[in-house]
């Protein structure tokens, strides 16, 4: 991969880089420099990394450590659509106040899922990853993200870099002229095939009408219940299912499906709707406007739902929404 210099760690403007590594010795020789310029033009350094890889800065630093502001990871990493929404709320905070930041984020993803768990969560953050380029930008800031290939494959990780317009090295922060635009990145992800849902569905309904959509709601909150959501955890389930189901009766064509099952810890809900109308590519990953009427429905499922994926076909829109036990269930932390 060819990649040219960029001006030094610290510089004005937006900076979306990859930090891969692949042991101590790496995160050392290619984070450490970067902390130290961060540090010496005034930016404010936060640190939203693991528990190992704060052990080990932590210990490379010294008293030094004092400098950055550690933050838990689970602070931010929560469902995905909202993790994106604290690193988008926290930013414009810190802009608003006028200091640059620095942030280093190692992606809290696969821990307290379940291992047998029906999606591949990583592969549900990277479109997020792809946003932030285009979602960060105008907050002047820098965003290193750390990826380590000890607990990644390597299809993942390169993956992880095509979508950071930047990578930092040991010898500094480089360009990245293979570089995936975030439109084409989220073009790209309507187009793959969702897996076939399972043969025995716990709910299978077909909705003619929006007059249906109260029955549908009915029916999905005992489903829920039934296999121990909380009530509020309830209320996003089907908040989240009734937006994406008032969608398809609205853009698609009558009768709509909606399916649901469990699998390992997760509850899951497809909707299948026969209009056919191709997704747009960054269908709701950026909040609506203030006063926006339309399109809401399936940001709010993303905000919601852990977990959302998309599909359209020639004869077919398919939306399927994950909601993962535990991680729904967590109380949603505000402000970092």
């Amino acid at each position: 991969m060819n990649r040219v210099d960029i001006a030094g760690d610290g510089a004005p403007g937006f900076v979306h880089a990859a930090l891969i590594v692949d042991s101590d010795r790496s995160l050392l020789e290619r984070l450490l420099p970067a902390l130290d310029r961060s540090l010496a033009v005034g930016e404010a350094v936060v640190m939203a990394v693991g528990v190992h890889t704060e052990r080990v800065l932590r210990s490379a630093l010294g008293a030094g450590s004092g400098a950055l502001e550690w933050t838990p990871p689970g602070a931010f990493y929560q469902r995905l659509g909202l993790t994106f929404t604290a690193f988008r709320d926290y930013l414009a905070q810190r802009h608003a106040a006028g200091r640059r930041v620095h942030v280093v984020a190692e992606p809290d993803i696969v821990t307290s899922t379940h291992p047998q768990a029906p999606i591949d969560r990583v592969g549900a953050y990277l479109p997020y990853e792809a946003l932030c380029n285009q979602a960060y930008a105008g907050f002047d800031c820098a965003i290193t993200c750390l990826w380590d290939s000890r607990r990644h494959p390597a299809l993942v990780i390169e993956g992880v870099r095509d979508l950071h317009p930047f990578e930092m090295t040991a010898s500094g922060v480089r360009a990245n002229l293979d570089f995936t635009s975030t439109g084409d990145y989220l073009a790209g992800r309507n187009l793959i095939a969702l897996e076939p849902p399972p043969v025995s569905v716990g709910l299978d309904l077909a909705v003619g009408s929006f007059g249906e959509l109260g029955e549908v709601r009915a029916v999905l909150r005992d489903w829920a219940r039934d296999r121990g959501f909380s009530a509020e955890a309830i209320d996003d389930v089907v908040t989240a299912v009734d937006g994406i189901v008032t969608n398809a009766v609205e853009h698609g064509r009558p009768p709509v499906r909606v399916r649901a099952w469990q699998a390992a810890d997760t509850l899951v809900v497809q909707v299948d709707d026969t209009g056919a109308v191709s997704l747009p590519a960054f269908g709701g990953y950026q909040p609506p406007t203030p006063g926006q009427r339309r399109g809401r429905g399936l940001w709010i499922a993303r905000q919601l739902a852990d977990a959302v994926t998309t599909h359209t076909t020639d004869s077919h829109t398919h939306v399927r929404l994950h909601f993962p036990h535990e991680i729904t269930h967590r109380t949603p932390l505000r402000n970092p």
